[in-house]
């Protein structure tokens, strides 16, 4: 983990960014696939593998953040009418 957080956090926010654009929603993204990472009981073959598991990982957070987003702004618009 000590290495991996200098190494692709920035990209990692980055990818997340160009999918949500919003810095605080595309933050959680990155922290929650370090956090999967750490959770992760799986056994990876080399870098790489870890490198396409994060980068797939932080794009599936950042749609379900995205959904969650839409899905909250939805029932509050269907509330107010």
């Amino acid at each position: 983990m000590e290495r991996l957080i200098p190494e692709y956090q920035d990209r990692l926010y980055k990818t997340a960014f160009a999918q949500l654009q919003d810095p605080a929603d595309s933050q959680d993204a990155d922290q929650l696939t370090f956090i999967k990472y750490h959770q992760s009981a799986l056994d990876f073959q080399d870098p790489e593998h870890i490198r396409r598991w994060l980068f797939c990982t932080v794009l599936n957070q950042a749609r379900d953040l995205h959904r969650a987003f839409w899905r909250r702004s939805r029932a509050e618009f269907d509330d107010a009418t």
